[in-house]
């Protein structure tokens, strides 16, 4: 095996425990990998597409995705967006410069944008 058939990556990770416990514990579940890969790398990532795109569960993709903002891989806010006579509250996610790393890392060669 070449130099060629190996896939050259540098992973950052925090310095604190806790926080690489977290990201583990994300890289190794299927529901982790998923919403990860699903993110959007520029601008925001709605919650009700991540649980409407996959197929688990809705408690586990809301599990997983506040360990990913416990992990500061995401950042997460909420909008007001009109549905007809109501307004309601919808909540988004943007990777921050860490989870760009794993979502990067995570995607197939061909999905990487050269930028």
């Amino acid at each position: 095996m070449g130099d060629k058939d190996v896939w050259h990556y540098i992973l950052p990770f925090p310095l604190e425990t806790e926080k690489r416990s977290l990201i583990w514990s994300i890289l190794q579940s299927k529901v982790g990998k998923s919403l990860l890969m699903n993110m959007a790398l520029e601008g925001r990532t709605y919650q009700k597409d991540l649980i409407n795109g996959t197929s688990y569960s809705n408690k586990s993709i809301i599990e997983y995705l506040k360990r990913m903002v416990s992990a500061d891989i995401l950042t997460q806010g909420m909008e007001r967006v009109a549905t007809g006579k109501r307004k309601v509250r919808v909540r988004w996610y943007i990777p921050t410069n860490l989870g760009r790393w794993f979502i990067l890392f995570l995607k197939p060669r061909e999905d990487i944008p050269p930028k």
